[in-house]
């Protein structure tokens, strides 16, 4: 008897683990949703949108032809500075600094000689900003100079020095009906002496009531 028994119990230790059931699923059903679509008034709108910013207007393309001035307009001059230059110009000024009317005082320091006015080298930058606009002085509009960003002077320009002026047109702005120009002078080595970058407004000739 007592081994009947033992005989059952090993056949339930051998007996495999029940394997566990799944959690239940519960599956949602959502209605559908309609498919959105644009109006087709606005697709319209949305093409006209794309095509002019792709595509302008030829009126608009037009406009920028036809401004006075057009990006990559180039104009260069040379001169020699002599002491004349510079005297008058201190004349004109008031400016005898020694920099560069004490011959002796610049010959003590580490240049050796005397140099041009800065303010000097601005006004060649300004006789090319006026060589760049002489083909338009017909025109509807008169050109202004609103002044002058970023002036650097690099290297001095001495007495008996040939400098080189170029102005380039960089920038046109027909909302606010501007240009800007690029300004670079070289010396006869092709040294940065000066760098600029000039402003011209475009001024209606018909006088607002």
């Amino acid at each position: 008897m007592m081994h009947i028994i033992l005989r059952s119990w090993i056949n339930v230790l051998a007996m495999p683990a029940p394997t566990p059931r799944p959690p239940p699923v519960t599956i949602a059903v959502f209605p559908s949703r309609p498919r959105f679509t644009i109006p087709p008034f606005l697709d319209r709108v949305m093409l006209e949108i794309i095509g002019f910013i792709c595509h302008p207007e030829p009126a608009e393309i037009a406009t920028m032809e036809n401004f006075y001035v057009e990006i990559g307009h180039e104009v260069s001059f040379s001169k020699t500075i002599s002491e004349s230059d510079v005297y008058q110009f201190a004349g004109i000024t008031g400016d005898f600094s020694p920099n560069h009317t004490n011959k002796v005082y610049m010959e003590k320091s580490s240049y050796g000689r005397l140099m041009a006015h800065g303010a000097l080298l601005i006004g060649f930058m300004s006789t090319a900003s006026t060589m760049a606009i002489a083909h338009c002085r017909d025109a509807a509009e008169t050109p202004v100079s609103l002044g002058y960003d970023r002036i650097r002077f690099l290297a001095p320009a001495f007495f008996g020095d040939t400098i080189t002026v170029v102005y380039s047109i960089t920038d046109i702005d027909l909302a606010q009906r501007r240009s800007n120009g690029s300004i670079e002078i070289r010396n006869q080595d092709n040294q940065l002496v000066a760098v600029g970058i000039h402003i011209l407004k475009w001024v209606d000739n018909e006088q607002s009531s």
